[in-house]
């Protein structure tokens, strides 16, 4: 045989090969049925969007863990938002003490101050609240705790 021959053979049992390891029809249409019942719905409580009222967010919240674009940071613990019934927001976030207006528009809190934030409400209960917020560069997560009125400074 010569070498055109032999490199002929060559690349036809290297085809066959391949060929052979792939899936069959039946095979394929197997895993497909296996990946898709592997699949989690998603948790409709978590995708629920918060209908925010005055009530549910008034009063004073303090951050006591935060993370900065995924990794955790101590840099803005202790900043707080104080949330009043007059549609005022208090908050130290940028770090000094701000005062503006603010809105409530769903799962989002909008503050109408010099440069307008907007803050989403991830999760919300009586004592704790997570709060999402971007601003140049980078993405905070916040979880707050709410005061008591006896804590308030």
């Amino acid at each position: 045989m010569n070498f055109c021959t032999l490199r002929t053979y060559f690349f036809l049992a290297l085809f066959i090969a391949f060929y052979a390891c792939g899936d069959s029809p039946e095979q394929a249409e197997d895993s497909k049925e296996d990946t898709s019942e592997n699949v989690e719905e998603p948790n409709t409580d978590a995708t629920k969007q918060i209908e925010l009222t005055t009530a549910s967010v008034n009063g004073r919240w303090e951050v006591v863990a935060a993370t900065r674009n995924g990794e955790s940071t101590e840099s803005i613990n202790g900043a707080y938002f104080e949330l009043k019934e007059d549609d005022v927001l208090l908050t130290n976030i940028m770090g000094e003490e701000a005062e503006s207006k603010y809105l409530l528009d769903g799962n989002l809190i909008v503050s109408k101050g010099q440069a307008e934030m907007v803050y989403e409400v991830r999760k919300l209960s009586d004592s704790t609240m997570a709060l999402g917020m971007s601003i140049p560069k980078y993405e905070f997560e916040l979880i707050l705790q709410r005061l008591a009125p006896d804590e308030m400074e």
